[in-house]
């Protein structure tokens, strides 16, 4: 083969390579106009063309460990009743995800589920709050923010008991015996959990009302966890 045939091939191997990376690149693009970046579909498309993902995860474990403890309760719980409204971070529950993007922003970390066709989608920023550093997540399912949860991954540099004490006196004004595991429920089938695994703390609340959201979870946790 001559030096010119060589030269040649080489050109042609470049062109074919150039045409396959446009290709990719255009279709995520298209994926993006119909879905946003932040979406399952550009996810896993991002990775089946690279096996990265394109933003940082914000856990490396499945939903289910997120959410099985409001469906499943843990026995040793204690369980408190308030008639307070409860709110996670100021965000009412089922915003817009569109809305919501548009007043915090660009996120630190994403998440992105499928649950029998139903996108979940798992925001997360880092903050300072109960005066530690914090992971906070919003949980989108097709769009409606249904759940929030704090987590602060490393509890030998926090005091458990003042963080349950602050959770507790921001619902109930008579003294209230403190514990390192607990649900509190109000009239609006919006419940908080308290609870830790040994290294991390998670502060977690889940709106239950709305009867959509709900059969999304129970089918999910049907075919997943029971």
């Amino acid at each position: 083969m001559s030096t010119i045939q060589i030269i040649g091939l080489v050109l042609i191997l470049i062109i074919i390579f150039l045409i396959i990376f446009s290709l990719k690149k255009i279709k995520l693009y298209i994926i993006q106009i119909f879905h946003g970046k932040y979406s399952y579909k550009y996810v896993s498309r991002f990775k089946h063309y690279t096996n990265t993902s394109p933003f940082p995860r914000c856990y490396k474990d499945d939903l289910i460990h997120h959410i099985i403890m409001f469906k499943k309760r843990d026995k040793n719980s204690k369980i408190y009743k308030t008639d307070n409204i409860i709110q996670f971070d100021n965000i009412p529950f089922l915003t817009d995800y569109k809305k919501f993007t548009a007043i915090k922003g660009k996120p630190q970390c994403f998440n992105a589920f499928i649950i029998d066709n139903d996108e979940v989608r798992v925001i997360g920023y880092n903050q300072s709050k109960f005066d530690t550093d914090i992971l906070t997540l919003y949980y989108f399912i097709n769009n409606v923010f249904f759940m929030g949860e704090y987590i602060i991954n490393n509890i030998t540099k926090i005091n458990t008991e003042n963080i349950s004490k602050i959770i507790l006196n921001k619902y109930f004004k008579q003294s209230i015996e403190n514990s390192n595991s607990f649900y509190i429920e109000n009239t609006n089938d919006t419940t908080i959990y308290f609870g830790d695994n040994g290294f991390s703390l998670f502060i977690k609340y889940f709106y239950l009302k709305n009867t959509q959201i709900n059969d999304y979870i129970d089918k999910y946790l049907e075919t997943t966890y029971f």
